[in-house]
Parts: C-alpha cells; structure tokens; sequence
C-alpha cells in the first residue's frame, strides 16, 4: 500500500493539531478514491524503502 508521510510541518503544532491534520489528509484521499495513508513524519522516524 502507498503511504504519505507529512514533514516539515509548523513545529509549534500540538500533536492534537497534526492528529488532525493527517485524519483531514486521510478522510480527503479516501473521498477523492485514493489508495494511501496519511502520516505525519517524526523525529528519529525511520521509513523503509
């Protein structure tokens, strides 16, 4: 499955404030018939390839 990672989001958000942002990315590519999720990068994240 595809995924989209958010970064280099404003730092002074709360994690509530990102919480939301990634459920706005995930409602809007699930009404647009995308396949992928939504998240939000964090420091000392790693992502494999």
């Amino acid at each position: 499955m595809k995924h989209l990672v958010l970064f280099h989001h404003e730092p002074n958000h709360s994690d509530d404030e990102l919480d939301g942002i990634v459920a706005l990315g995930n409602a809007w590519s699930a009404k647009q018939g995308c396949r992928f999720t939504c998240s939000a990068a964090a420091e000392g994240a790693r992502i494999l390839l």
